[in-house]
């Protein structure tokens, strides 16, 4: 089977606040996936963070969504993510996290 066909399509979901640090390298490792990257959906669930995270994630075609960050935390911010996904499978993925090739 060639990449591509048939392949299912993935919803990455990362919660984030303040995440500058380290929210970079972890969409990076997602991106350099042998997946077809057509078929993986990236969608930021963040807390209202004040410093670069924002900027970082637009970088790597993400569907960003802003909480209040009255409600924020990280299980809310996943369980919004689950809500807004459309792919055929969930990964849960944290910030901090670079998933392997």
């Amino acid at each position: 089977m060639k990449l591509g066909h048939a392949y299912p399509t993935v919803s990455v979901i990362v919660a984030t606040f303040n995440s500058e640090r380290t929210i970079k390298r972890c969409l990076q490792a997602v991106r350099s996936q042998k997946y077809p990257q057509d078929k993986i959906e990236i969608i930021i669930v963040d807390g209202g963070s004040t410093d670069n995270t924002k900027n970082l994630c637009i970088q790597f075609n993400v569907t960003w969504i802003q909480v209040d960050k009255k409600k924020q935390n990280a299980e809310y911010n996943k369980g919004i993510g689950v809500a807004k996904a459309t792919g055929e499978f969930l990964f849960l993925l944290d910030h901090d996290n670079i998933i392997p090739h």
